[in-house]
């Protein structure tokens, strides 16, 4: 109680004991005249009276203080991570139970919110603003609480931030959420914290992938292997159901014993055509199971069509080296040769295989890029306008690409500065010429599962021509690669690298060694699988999609990036690049990426997959002269945050928070009727009120007075 006086506090004592000694001076006068109960009843109305007098005059006040509800915030987070999904809440998932807190009308958090300035937000990975009005969806990604928490440290340091409620199962795998807390409580910010879950390890079988394989050949089997684990109490048999793109490939049943079990089952696949497949592999719920999110996995195998390598052979005449090295191309699984040979005068040979493809006489620079290699007769060179010579450098120099030119070289040539030898003459051969392999040659075994040694079992018949370089004639940059042993050193088959690209210059036929009884003709099969193989390793495409067949992790960023070429093979600047994104239910994304600032001829930005699944992509590029490339891909996103495992509401990590900011843990069933926890900090507005300063007061206080004195003069007294 405070009192507002007007005078000096003198003058009310000074009253009062005026007051006191008008009722001593009354009593004595009175006391034998006037009988005592009489006498007490005057005494105690007078008293009264003087009493409310004396307080009327002295103003005594109360103060009232209540929170300025519009200077400050008050912030709700909930966790919306996979692990909230988890169905341990009398039946319901924690993401249902949160839903119901922040909504119902008779929960505890909307009464003492109702007042305030409330801000909503979800978070996992990262944090999001949220609207009452829409529902709570698990989002992809970890859980990082000290992120979300450090989003409300900037408002609550600058004081707008009254109070925060935080809505979690505490199983964070992302972040020191200790910090944050610290951060809050050196603000002033106390935490609410509603623990939603189960206190006890969960029911649960969970299915993954185990150690599948990035690769498989086409038309070659390849195993899946997947991996269950349970912790129910009871045994149980169940299948498991493989299928690709919507199809079953596979159904197994497995036995899994009661209490703690772990079993892997494998598919044996065989996929006939190439490409990026998925997989899901899927074990039905079982009864009480509470998480069901982990009865299913993805994983994702790139099919391969054993890197075919296409191959254009150009030449102005029908030969049998050609004819020999037609066979071995059909006889190879990775090798794709198109032929377009002069048969006459106006007169073209056309083959291509399967994929039947005619040109105006030699391919456009658009159609050569689709090539790993050409093969190239010299002697034809009289055919090409200086365009199509043009192009075929560049397609070494800048698509990387490998050219192995054969037979005789004009004395006009205009390809010599792509040829390894300055020089090449022709030559007969007066005996079989045996040639060896030089100490670094592209001809040495390279791999375990072919160790042919061709070193000095090549050889040219005799009487047969060929066409070789002096060593003083190779090029600063070249290679001898199959020289005559002798003194003479010819070398019959020369490389370079040129540009990005790769060359080569093979001066003798080859075909007579498929003839060989010796080996059955398997030498000629090794020299030319080799000879592609190097001429082919640096060649690249005109437009690769970077993340195309791979595994990204969901609600994390990632690269999405195109590299490409102009139709003249060089590095694209100034295409028009779109991408559009299909996510597994079906949200489309249409992206415009920009030339990357690093790397000439890429197109990039960051782009975050927020759901789990496959994920097609469509890719437009526009170049300057409106001629258009497009390409189809995909890639798989996969949660890879540990959100679902078995752990129950993480309570000590989420009573640290609450403890260490001053403010409290409430589970997520407790029923509790206290406020919310405010900062001290907050604007406080204050009020006065004056419970005697009013009519009523005087009213009594008149009465009191009134009542004196008509006893008094009832007994004949002044």
């Amino acid at each position: 109680m405070n009192l507002e006086t007007v005078f000096p506090h003198f003058v009310y004592y000074l009253l009062g004991f005026v007051f006191l000694a008008s009722l001593v001076v009354t009593y004595r006068r009175y006391s034998s005249t006037v009988r005592s109960s009489y006498l007490m009843s005057i005494l105690s109305l007078r008293s009264i009276a003087l009493v409310l007098t004396l307080l009327f005059g002295l103003q005594p006040f109360l103060v009232d203080e209540s929170v300025d509800s519009n200077s400050f915030s008050v912030s709700v987070l909930v966790d919306s991570s996979a692990s909230m999904e988890t169905q341990d809440c009398a039946g319901e998932s924690r993401l249902k139970v949160s839903e119901t807190l922040l909504k119902g009308n008779s929960a505890w958090l909307p009464q003492k919110t109702k007042d305030f300035n409330t801000s909503y937000y979800t978070f996992a990975s990262g944090v999001k603003s949220h609207s009452l009005i829409d529902p709570l969806h698990s989002r992809v990604g970890g859980t990082n609480i000290e992120d979300a928490l450090n989003e409300m440290v900037g408002a609550a340091e600058r004081g707008s931030l009254g109070g925060l409620v935080l809505i979690s199962d505490g199983q964070e795998n992302n972040g020191t959420v200790i910090n944050s807390a610290k951060r809050l409580k050196s603000a002033g910010v106390p935490v609410t914290v509603i623990g939603v879950g189960g206190e006890k390890e969960l029911t649960d079988v969970e299915l993954t992938f185990e150690a599948p394989p990035k690769n498989a050949a086409r038309n070659k089997e390849f195993e899946l292997t997947v991996k269950v684990q349970k912790n129910t109490e009871e045994a149980f048999q169940k299948e498991i159901t493989l299928s690709s793109e919507g199809i079953e490939v596979g159904r197994q049943t497995i036995d899994m014993a009661a209490g703690k079990d772990e079993k892997l089952v494998t598919f044996n696949l065989r996929e006939y055509t190439a490409g990026f497949k998925n997989y899901r592999a899927s074990i039905d719920v079982v009864e009480g199971e509470m998480i069901s999110s982990n009865n299913v996995d993805y994983t994702a195998v790139d099919v391969t069509d054993d890197n075919k390598v296409k191959i254009l052979y150009f030449s102005a005449n029908l030969s049998w080296e050609y004819k020999f090295l037609d066979k071995f191309c059909d006889d190879s699984e990775n090798l794709h040769l198109t032929a377009l040979i002069r048969t006459g005068d106006n007169n073209w040979y056309y083959y291509a295989g399967r994929e039947e493809k005619k040109f105006k006489v030699f391919p456009e620079s658009t159609e050569l890029i689709e090539y790993d290699v050409i093969v190239f007769d010299l002697g034809s060179e009289y055919l090409l306008a200086q365009r199509d010579l043009d192009n075929i450098e560049k397609f070494a120099f800048d698509k990387g690409g490998g050219i192995i030119f054969t037979g005789r070289q004009s004395k006009s040539s205009k390809l010599t500065k792509v040829l390894p030898l300055s020089s090449i003459k022709p030559s007969s051969a007066s005996g079989k010429k045996v040639m060896k392999l030089s100490e670094t040659s592209i001809l040495l075994p390279r791999s375990r599962k072919d160790l042919t040694d061709l070193s000095n079992i090549l050889y040219i018949k005799s009487g047969k021509m060929y066409f070789s370089g002096k060593p003083n004639t190779l090029k600063v940059s070249a290679r001898p690669e199959l020289s005559l042993r002798g003194g003479s050193g010819d070398i019959v088959l020369s490389s370079l690298y040129y540009g990005a690209g790769r060359t080569l210059y093979l001066g003798a036929e080859t075909w007579p060694w498929k003839m060989n009884p010796d080996n059955g003709g398997d030498h000629y099969d090794v020299f030319w699988k080799r000879l592609f193989t190097w001429a082919s390793s640096s060649s690249v495409e005109q437009l690769k999609v970077v993340p195309a067949y791979k595994k990204f992790a969901a609600g994390e960023a990632m690269n999405m990036a195109v590299d490409l070429l102009d139709p003249d093979f060089e590095p694209s600047l100034t295409a028009v690049v779109e991408v559009i994104v299909k996510s597994p239910t079906g949200k489309v994304n249409t992206l415009k990426l920009p030339s990357s600032l690093d790397l000439e001829g890429r197109y990039e930005l960051d782009y975050i997959p927020d759901e789990v699944g496959e994920y097609s992509i469509s890719v437009n590029a526009k170049f300057a002269d409106d001629t258009t490339i497009a390409a189809q891909a995909a890639f798989l996103s996969v949660e890879a945050s540990g959100e679902k495992g078995t752990l129950p509401v993480n309570r000590r990590l989420l009573e640290d928070i609450a403890r260490i900011t001053g403010g409290k843990y409430i589970h997520w069933d407790q029923a509790l009727e206290e406020d919310l926890p405010l900062s001290e900090k907050i604007p406080v507005i204050q009020s006065r009120s004056y419970p005697l300063n009013n009519w009523m007061v005087m009213l009594l206080i008149l009465a009191l007075f009134s009542g004196e004195w008509y006893m008094r003069r009832r007994v004949g007294l002044r």
